[in-house]
């Protein structure tokens, strides 16, 4: 376990990490210059313990939840982290694939609803590929990125999706 201190305010940000040891979950950020996968998190309020941070950005930035009851957030504090580690100022708290399960049924019993999603999930499959795009959401997109040293996307692969927003006709073909 890395660098942790449970006091208030004592970093910049917090966010969760869910892995299952060979994925990631990440997210597209569209509005920030350039445009960025990052983990999910964010920026410590007043009053606010790590651990609370990290909660409540990750519901943000997952469903769009940025008013919660504090039942939901006192629920998913019993889910505990694998892992907690601070680099720079921002702690991380590392979650299971299984605990993101657990995260989605404590939220989906507690009745809440996203517009991002047209039927609540309750499956990784579902969170990534069932969400819908809505413009103006700080994550647009979710993703499963593997879990390697010294990631980076080839710069010509870029050009290939840039392409495809270019096709102005372009047809998806299903082929089963």
């Amino acid at each position: 376990m890395g660098n942790f201190s449970s006091k208030k305010n004592t970093v910049k940000g917090a966010g969760c990490l869910f892995t299952d040891g060979k994925y990631v979950i990440a997210g597209l950020q569209p509005f920030k210059k350039p445009v960025s996968i990052s983990g999910l998190g964010g920026k410590t309020t007043v009053g606010e313990s790590i651990i609370e941070t990290a909660l409540r950005e990750t519901l943000e930035e997952l469903f769009e939840m940025h008013i919660q009851p504090s039942s939901i957030i006192d629920e998913l504090k019993m889910i505990k982290p694998r892992a907690v580690y601070n680099v720079c100022g921002y702690t991380n708290h590392i979650y299971t694939f299984s605990d993101l399960l657990r995260f989605l049924e404590t939220i989906y019993k507690n009745g809440y609803k996203s517009r991002l999603y047209a039927e609540f999930p309750l499956t990784i499959e579902d969170l990534v590929s069932k969400r819908l795009l809505i413009p103006e959401c700080e994550i647009s997109h979710l993703v499963l990125l593997p879990v390697v040293r010294g990631l980076a996307i080839d710069r010509l692969f870029v050009q290939d999706i840039n392409a495809v927003i270019d096709l102005k006709s372009f047809i998806f073909i299903d082929t089963k």
